[in-house]
């Protein structure tokens, strides 16, 4: 019972998380419209103080992932397993090295002193935020498999 609720918790953290560059991904063709400082705006007020938000779902779920293939080492419900522990670290690492950077510069931005490479800056984001909804749209499909044959699994033990 335990490890089927954790199952659920990583499948609902990561689900959550991949929601949420599904929702950049989505907000990128309104943001070409804007100007310089209706993005920025949008940006600094938006992103700012909700930013470490995917990186915590993130870091519960590949928990989840690394304790639940412990859990199931001997069932086929750890072959999902196998490919979400690292497409969760690879979320991460996108993050802490390439999207963080561009947010805290983004942070440093005035609308009066906007860089003449904002433009790229915004649509480099934005790619990067659909690589990460792509590895979690994966990594949530695998976590959803997981459950299922973990709960067949668990069933089978009692």
């Amino acid at each position: 019972m335990i490890a089927a609720l954790m199952v659920y918790i990583g499948v609902l953290c990561i689900s959550i998380a991949t929601g949420l560059s599904l929702s950049h991904l989505l907000q990128w063709r309104g943001k070409i419209n804007l100007d310089g400082s209706e993005f920025l705006e949008v940006q600094q007020v938006l992103f700012s103080k909700h930013r470490k938000i995917p990186l915590i779902l993130e870091s519960i779920a590949l928990t989840n992932a690394i304790l639940i293939s412990i859990a199931f080492r001997h069932s086929r419900a750890v072959l999902f397993l196998i490919p979400v522990i690292p497409l969760i670290s690879f979320m991460i690492t996108l993050y802490i090295f390439l999207i963080r950077p561009i947010d805290n510069t983004v942070d440093t931005w005035r609308p009066a002193s906007l860089p003449t490479h904002w433009s790229q800056t915004r649509d480099w984001w934005h790619r990067l935020q659909i690589i990460r909804f792509f590895l979690g749209l994966a990594a949530s499909c695998l976590m959803i498999g997981t459950f299922i044959f973990g709960v067949h699994y668990i069933n089978k033990k009692r």
